[in-house]
C-alpha cells in the first residue's frame, strides 16, 4: 500500500484517477461514467464497496434549488457546468476515485479535518451499478449526512429499521444509475455504500443486534418483552423468537409480527434469567434477560452467595461479579444511559449460571453465555486477577479454537478493572462478541496488572501469560492460531509482547499502535520495541489507520512500518478514512479480526535478538513472590512503613499484598519465591545471610541515612530477592517499584 502524506496529496490523487478512468470508465463508447459492477461474495465483509463516484457540487440550498433537479435527471449532462458561486470555494465536478476506500467530502475539496465549511451545502454523487442479471438486493449505508437516494430515477425508501441504513433494491440486467444527493448536517463528510444479498443483511445485523434483541428488564407483574428494534422490519422472512432457561431447556418460542413491538411471556418466573434468541434467515443472535427487578435480583444473589463458605471454588468469582453488579447498580448514570439495563442482564445470567453449577467451572458450565466476566487466582501474589471473555455463540465439544488476546490501552486515571473505561460501552463490548462469534475465535480481554499508562512492566507481562494459561486450562486453544490486537498505547504494549515473547503469536493486528516512548534505564532501552523488533520477522504484522487521525497520526507510527520492512516483517497497512470515529473508542476491530483468519505460527520462533537479562528491581514481580518484615521490630517508623507498603498494594493492585513475618521464612519457601525483604535488619538466620551477603559484595548499597532498593540473585536457590533500606532520617521511599523498578538499583537521592 502507498503511504500517502499531505504533500503528495495531490500528485497521487491525479495518478490514480487517471489510472482509474482509464482502467473503468469506458463502456459502451461512453466517457466520464463511474462503474460498479457487482460480484457477490460469500461474507458481508469480503463484499467490496462502491468506490468510484462522479462527484458534482458543493452546491448552496439556493443553487441547489436552481440546478438540483437537472442534476438527479441525469448528472453526466452537467459534465460541463462549473462553479454557480464564485463566492463558494468548494467545487468540484468529474470523476473521483477516494485515496482511502471511503469517499469523504474533505477528501474531495481538499478541507483540513478540524474545519467544518460545508454546513448544508450539496454534493450529488453518482455511478452505474452494473449486474449480469436481474436480481433483487440491498443497499447498505453508512453516513452522517442526509442523503436522498435514486436508483433508475426512483426515490429509494430506506428500511424502517433503528440505527441502521439498508435500502431494498431491484438492479436490472446490465447499467443502473445510483445517484445520492449528500447534505451536510455536521462535520462528517463520509459517503458509503455497499451492494448486500439477503444473507449478508441478516449477517450484518444480527450481529450488530448481539446482546440487544429486547430490553433485558421484564416486569414480573406483565411478563411484557419489548423489542429494541423493528427486527420483523428487515425483510420478508419470518423472525423468531426463542426463550431458554439456564439449563438450556425451551420455555417459549414465538413469531414476530409485523408492527408489533410486545409480546407477552407468560411463563416467565420473577427472579429468574434466560436467554432470548433470535433467527432471521437462518442468522442467530441471543441475549440475557430477566424476569423481575434488578435490585431484587441483586440482593438474592447476595443471600445466595451469603449461604456459600468463603473457600467454595466459586466464591471469588461470584465475588468479584457482584462487585461490578452492584457498582452498575449504584452508578449515577443509571437512569440516563440507555444501554444501563443490558450492561447488567450478562451479569444476572452468569451469576445464575455459576449457582446453577456450584460445583462445575466456567467452560463446562451448560447454558453459558458468550460474554463473561472471569476471575482467577494469580500465581505470583495470590491474589484475584480478572479478564472478559467472549466466544463465539456455538462451542463445539473436541474443536480446538484460535485465541485473540486484546491488550488494554492506556487510561488517564486508575481504576479497578471492571470498573474501567473499556467497560463503559456496552455496545463496544457486543461488537467483541459478535467478532467472536463471527469468526469463530475465543477473544479475552485481560487485566494483566496494568491500570494506568504504566509500560508493560515485567509484572504485567508474566500475569498476561497467566491469564492466557487460564484460558486454555477451560477451553481448547489452538496454540498455532493465538494472536495479539491493540488499539493505540494498547498497540505499543502489544508489540513489546510480542517482541519479548516471538514464539507464542501468530500475528499481530495493531490500529495507529505507539512506536517509541522516552525510556531512561539502560534495561527499558535493551528491551524497547526498537531493539527486539527483528525478533518478528516472519510473523504477520498489520497497521491499521486513519490517514487523518489527529489522536494519533500517522507520523506517530510511520518509523515502525519503515522498520518492519527492513527487517523482513510481513507487513500490511490498512487505511479507511473516518475510522478515528470508532477505534478510538473500542478495542476490538472488524479489521483486525479479517486479517488474522486462517494465519498459523510460524513454526518456533528463535529470537534475533537476545535482550538484556541483567536483573532490575521490577523482575522480582515475573515470578511468584512475597514480602517480609520483621514483626519483632515494634518501631512506630518501621510499623508505618510495613503499613504504607501494604496499602500502596492494594490500592494499585485491588488485591492484598501477600506479606508475611520473618518467623514463616524458611528453606523451602525461599527455594519456591522471591523476596521482597521490607528493611534490612532482620533476626532469622536465613535472612541474615541474605543481607549479609549483599553488605560482603556491595556494602555501599545499604546506607543507614538515606532510602536505596536493590535487587540480587540468591546464589542457593537461584530465585531474586529485593532488599529495601530507609530510616527515619530519610522520609523516602520507593511507592511501585513493579512500575518504576527498572535499575537494578534505586537511591533516594536519585529519585
Amino acid at each position: 500500500m502507498i503511504n500517502v502524506t499531505r504533500g503528495n496529496y495531490f500528485l497521487l490523487y491525479g495518478i490514480v484517477c487517471a489510472f482509474a478512468i482509464e482502467a473503468c470508465y469506458n463502456y459502451n463508447g461512453t466517457e466520464n461514467i463511474a462503474v460498479h459492477s457487482v460480484e457477490m461474495k460469500k461474507s458481508p465483509s469480503e463484499q467490496k464497496p462502491i468506490e468510484d463516484w462522479y462527484v458534482c457540487g458543493a452546491f448552496s440550498p439556493r443553487n441547489d434549488s436552481i440546478y438540483g433537479k437537472s442534476v438527479v435527471k441525469d448528472i453526466y449532462a452537467c459534465a460541463e457546468m462549473s462553479n454557480p458561486d464564485t463566492l463558494n470555494p468548494y467545487w468540484y465536478n468529474g470523476l473521483y476515485h477516494p485515496l482511502y476506500n471511503l469517499l469523504d467530502l474533505r477528501e474531495v475539496y481538499n478541507i483540513r479535518p478540524e474545519k467544518s465549511p460545508l454546513q448544508d451545502k450539496v454534493t450529488y454523487l453518482a455511478c452505474d451499478i452494473h449486474s449480469e442479471v436481474d436480481r433483487n438486493l440491498y443497499l447498505g449505508v453508512e453516513s452522517s449526512m442526509d442523503c436522498p437516494q435514486w436508483l433508475n430515477g426512483k426515490s429509494l425508501q430506506r428500511k424502517d429499521i433503528q440505527g441502521l441504513n439498508f435500502y431494498p433494491i431491484h438492479l436490472g440486467k446490465g447499467y443502473n444509475r445510483y445517484v445520492v444527493k449528500a447534505i451536510a448536517e455536521t462535520n462528517d463528510y463520509s459517503f458509503e455504500a455497499t451492494v448486500l444479498d439477503s444473507n449478508q443483511v441478516a449477517s450484518l445485523y444480527t450481529n450488530g443486534q448481539s446482546n440487544n434483541i429486547v430490553f433485558p428488564e421484564i416486569s414480573a407483574s406483565n411478563k411484557t418483552v419489548t423489542l429494541t428494534n423493528g427486527h420483523q422490519n428487515l425483510m420478508k422472512v419470518p423472525v423468531k423468537l426463542q426463550f431458554h432457561d439456564v439449563k438450556k431447556g425451551k420455555v417459549y418460542e414465538t413469531t414476530l409480527q409485523k408492527d408489533s413491538f410486545s409480546y407477552k411471556i407468560p411463563v416467565l418466573q420473577e427472579g429468574k434469567s434466560y436467554m432470548c434468541s433470535m433467527t432471521i434467515a437462518g442468522q442467530s443472535v441471543r441475549q440475557p434477560v430477566v424476569c423481575g427487578d434488578f435490585d431484587d435480583v441483586y440482593e438474592k444473589f447476595v443471600r445466595l452467595r451469603d449461604e456459600l463458605p468463603n473457600h467454595h471454588p466459586r466464591a471469588n468469582e461470584i465475588d468479584q461479579i457482584l462487585y461490578r453488579l452492584n457498582f452498575l447498580l449504584h452508578h449515577e448514570t443509571r437512569n440516563s444511559d440507555w444501554w444501563w439495563q443490558f450492561k447488567i442482564a450478562p451479569l444476572t445470567y452468569q451469576l445464575e449460571i455459576i449457582f446453577a453449577n456450584l460445583d462445575g467451572e466456567h467452560g463446562k458450565d451448560k447454558g453459558e453465555f458468550n460474554i463473561q466476566f472471569i476471575t482467577y487466582t494469580s500465581k505470583l501474589d495470590g491474589g484475584i486477577q480478572r479478564y472478559l471473555l467472549a466466544t463465539p455463540n456455538e462451542m463445539k465439544k473436541g474443536k480446538k479454537y484460535p485465541l485473540v488476546v486484546i491488550v488494554r490501552p492506556h487510561v488517564d486515571h486508575h481504576y479497578h478493572f471492571f470498573t474501567s473505561p473499556q467497560f463503559t460501552h456496552q455496545w463496544a463490548i457486543n461488537i467483541i462478541q459478535s467478532l467472536a462469534n463471527s469468526h469463530g475465535f475465543v477473544v479475552m480481554l485481560p487485566e494483566a496488572r496494568m491500570y494506568h499508562n504504566e509500560d508493560l512492566t515485567p509484572f504485567a507481562e508474566a500475569e498476561m501469560k497467566l491469564a492466557i494459561e487460564d484460558v486454555k486450562k477451560h477451553y481448547k486453544i489452538d496454540e498455532e492460531r493465538m494472536y495479539l490486537h491493540g488499539i493505540c498505547s494498547g498497540g505499543y504494549r502489544a508489540l513489546r509482547m510480542a517482541t519479548e515473547n516471538p514464539e507464542m503469536f501468530a500475528a499481530l493486528g495493531l490500529y495507529t499502535p505507539i512506536y517509541h516512548e522516552k525510556l531512561l534505564s539502560s534495561r527499558a532501552k535493551a528491551h524497547s520495541i526498537e531493539n527486539l523488533l527483528p525478533n518478528l520477522a516472519g510473523t504477520p504484522v498489520m497497521i491499521h489507520a486513519d490517514p487523518f487521525d489527529r489522536h494519533t497520526p500517522y507520523k506517530v507510527y510511520a518509523d515502525l512500518i519503515t522498520d518492519c520492512k527492513k527487517y523482513g516483517i510481513p507487513l500490511t497497512h490498512s487505511v479507511k478514512r473516518n475510522t478515528e470515529l470508532l477505534y478510538n473508542a473500542v478495542v476490538a476491530g472488524s479489521e483486525a479480526f479479517d486479517f488474522f483468519d486462517g494465519k498459523v505460527r510460524n513454526g518456533v520462533m528463535k529470537s534475533a535478538v537476545m535482550p538484556d537479562t541483567s536483573i532490575v528491581v521490577a523482575d522480582l514481580y515475573s515470578q511468584p513472590f512475597v514480602y517480609v518484615y520483621n514483626n519483632h521490630n515494634h518501631g512506630a517508623y518501621y510499623k508505618n512503613m510495613v503499613h504504607t507498603i501494604q496499602g500502596d498494594y492494594k490500592e494499585y493492585m485491588n488485591t492484598d499484598l501477600p506479606l508475611i513475618t520473618e518467623d514463616e521464612v524458611d528453606e523451602k519457601m525461599l527455594k519456591s519465591k522471591n523476596v521482597f525483604l521490607i528493611g534490612h535488619v532482620f533476626e532469622n538466620p536465613l535472612l541474615v545471610e541474605l543481607v549479609d551477603s549483599v553488605k560482603r559484595e556491595e556494602s555501599d548499597l545499604i546506607d543507614e541515612k538515606r532510602s536505596s532498593i536493590s535487587i540480587h540473585r540468591n546464589t542457593l536457590t537461584q530465585k531474586l530477592f529485593v532488599i529495601s533500606s530507609f530510616t527515619s532520617q530519610d522520609a523516602s521511599y520507593f511507592k511501585y517499584p513493579w512500575i518504576d523498578g527498572m535499575e537494578r538499583v534505586l537511591k533516594s537521592d536519585s529519585q
